[in-house]
């Protein structure tokens, strides 16, 4: 029993050894049929036929029995296009090819594996929006295979392909569309072949940043010459980002095109930080949940995404971008939303460290300047030309009355931003507006000087509001209760050029025109916030006690303020009509010095119960802008001058705004002159006052 056990034993031990011998011997016999430097030639040869670039292996070459039997190389170089900014599309620092005996005794190379350490892959696309992977098989090669096709068992010389894994590499894409090329480093990558197509698994890093990848890619056949296209189906997880891209790639002439559906779910956005540590601060105002669907297309130097819809905080924008190609990126957008509120993406304000009363103004905001001399951060270029289209039914942003309607045309330019057109209702009026912004410029040196100087950038704006409800721009204006102001109508039109990078050196270049025309509202008299401001202080002024207590019908009130310099004179442009006065001024306002002189002279309505003797003969306001003196001659007799303060809301505009409802004029319609001055500026100063 034991001889015959140990009969059994040896009879496997040399069936084992026997095998082995046959491997091995087979494996001589296959080295010596087929030496390495063979074996890569073939699949040089193949691979140079089939892609139309030249394949150059610099390192050894050796073979491997175990795990697998297996040629290992090292230092592959694949060639990039001609027009290509680099020399090699692929390096590879070490490959094993692991390759199937049986095929390969049959003439036929059956790679069961591929594995790359150390790749360096470089895509490029140029100008036209040629991408450097289109593959140009010989045509000999082209044409073998089609009058061939279909033939499985394969011809000497055929290449096939189950499985390829990359371990630490890497993928550049350089574009002219790019500001910088996107790097992505290849942790592990498996493609392994399924039926007609390659299942991708992939594991990489973006800028440090984790990735994982997985889908779909066809099969090495469509990159013969017969294939126009490449299908994908991938999906990509990043931290806190999920997308999905289903489409195809054109192959051959067309390479660089694509056609895909993109569907992107943000919901934090901490790792695209870390991957746009430029734009950090605007990720961080990103809402918690985005979502993105687009259809983007790419038909040689043409860049679409049309249709996308674009769903943030609730809200939804559809649109269309278009890009061009060429330097500068150019870009042509339109967004249309049914209701847009900017609220969850505008920075949020920071808290104050306590409340302030708004009644009062601090010291010292009432005697620091009224426009800062802090430069605007202006570029000295804009990156990008942008040609945007806005379509907004309705349209919220902080501290303004609802926008209904908006269409605004908006191009931007190297060293431009101009807003063509906008129309839209607000506040129950119509409302039209244009701007233009030219960033700074260098002026030619004229003779004798040493070096050009440089233009500060110059603006120009218009702005035309009319059948404005007082009632519903009231609360914008002032958190005041009851309001200051109720019921009437207000006309705004506001046509101005200016240069300057901060706002001190722009009001002081003010040229142009700005026109406040409102008609019949009531000045409330119970209105307990004018108690200190400019407005109440004049009223003070102008009217006995009991009228100071009550609700003060207004017919009209006109300032019409004609800037030279930034300096306004003011020659009863601006005018007051109520029931039972009128007012007009003269004077000017300074807004480069930050003063102002006004004077004015109340005339009485007959028939309303106050008389001459009732009001003030000249009240007088002067100073700066943000604390003015009131000074009064009450019914004939001299006053000392009161201090009145003054809340400063928008770079003295406010000012404006309130002392308009200030100042008589003699004549019957001073609005109406206001609004059409004679050619004649009338009598001087000193002679209407009766100096």
């Amino acid at each position: 029993m034991q001889k015959q056990h140990r009969s059994k034993l040896r009879w496997v031990l040399g069936l084992l050894a026997a095998m082995i011998l046959m491997v091995l011997l087979g494996f001589l016999a296959l080295k010596r049929a087929y030496p390495p430097e063979r074996l890569l030639a073939m699949v040089a040869e193949q691979v140079q036929a089939k892609t139309g670039r030249a394949f150059a292996i610099r390192g050894p070459i050796s073979w491997r029995l175990l795990p697998n039997i297996a040629v290992v190389v090292e230092d592959l170089h694949l060639a990039n296009l001609d027009w290509g900014n680099r020399p090699d599309m692929l390096s590879v620092r070490k490959a094993a090819l692991e390759l199937a005996l049986k095929p390969l005794l049959d003439g036929r190379i059956e790679v069961q594996r591929i594995l790359i350490e150390g790749a360096d892959i470089w895509l490029e696309v140029d100008e036209q929006g040629r991408g450097n992977w289109a593959f140009s098989p010989s045509k000999s090669v082209a044409s073998t295979e089609a009058a061939n096709k279909p033939k499985p068992q394969g011809k000497p010389g055929d290449f096939s392909l189950a499985h390829v894994q990359w371990l630490d590499s890497r993928v550049t894409l350089h574009s002219p569309r790019l500001q910088r090329d996107l790097q992505l480093h290849i942790d592990e990558l498996n493609l392994r072949a399924q039926q007609s197509d390659y299942a991708l698994q992939a594991r990489l890093a973006l800028a440090e940043q984790a990735l994982r990848i997985e889908g779909r890619f066809g099969g090495l056949a469509a990159f013969s010459a017969q294939s126009e296209f490449w299908p994908f189906d991938l999906t990509l997880q990043l931290e806190g980002l999920n997308l999905s891209s289903k489409g195809q790639l054109a192959l051959g002439a067309h390479a660089g095109d694509f056609n895909l559906e993109l569907k992107a779910a943000l919901s934090e956005s901490q790792a695209l930080q870390a991957l746009m540590p430029r734009r950090a601060e605007l990720l961080r105002q990103l809402p918690q949940a985005l979502q993105l669907d687009a259809q983007v297309r790419r038909q040689g130097a043409l860049l679409s995404v049309q249709p996308f819809k674009l769903s943030a905080a609730a809200q939804t924008v559809e649109g269309e971008l278009f890009e061009r190609g060429g330097q500068p990126l150019r870009l042509e957008l339109k967004l249309k939303a049914e209701s847009l509120d900017l609220a969850p993406f505008l920075p949020k304000a920071k808290s104050p460290a306590g409340k302030a009363d708004p009644s009062r103004s601090s010291p010292s905001s009432s005697k620091g300047p009224v426009f800062s001399r802090d430069s605007w951060p202006l570029p000295k270029a804009f990156p990008l030309e942008l040609d945007l289209a806005l379509d907004i039914r309705s349209l919220h942003a902080p501290k303004l009355p609802p926008l209904q309607g908006l269409l605004a045309h908006v191009d931007l330019r190297a060293q431009s931003l101009r807003l063509n057109s906008a129309q839209w209702q607000m506040a129950g009026g119509q409302w039209q507006a244009s701007a233009d912004l030219g960033l700074p410029a260098l002026e030619p040196a004229k003779a004798g000087a040493s070096q050009t100087r440089v233009q500060p950038p110059k603006w120009l704006l218009k702005l035309d509001g009319r059948d404005i409800k007082v009632d519903a721009l009231g609360p914008y204006l002032s958190t005041a209760s009851p309001p200051a102001l109720r019921g009437g109508a207000l006309r705004m039109a506001i046509d101005v050029s200016a240069r300057g990078d901060d706002a001190h050196e722009w009001v002081s270049s003010l040229e142009g025109q700005v026109l406040l025309d409102a008609r019949n509202f009531v000045l409330q008299g119970q209105a307990n916030h004018l108690g200190t401001d400019v407005l109440m202080g004049t009223l003070r002024a102008l009217l006995p006690g009991d009228q100071k207590r009550r609700d003060n019908p207004i017919r009209c009130a006109v300032m019409r303020l004609p800037f030279k310099q930034g300096r306004a004179q003011v020659d009863r442009s601006i005018a007051l009509e109520s029931e039972q006065f009128n007012l007009a001024a003269q004077g000017h306002i300074d807004l480069g010095k930050e003063n102002l002189s006004l004077a004015m002279r109340p005339s009485t309505q007959k028939g309303l119960g106050v008389s001459a003797a009732n009001l003030s003969a000249l009240v007088q306001l002067e100073g700066p802008l943000n604390q003015p003196n009131i000074s009064w001659d009450a019914a004939g007799t001299a006053q000392q001058a009161t201090q009145v303060g003054l809340k400063v809301a928008t770079g003295g505009l406010s000012i404006l705004a309130q002392r308009l409802l200030s100042k008589p004029e003699p004549a019957e319609q001073p609005c109406r002159r206001a609004l059409n001055p004679g050619k004649n500026s009338g009598p001087t100063l000193r002679h209407w006052l009766g100096g």
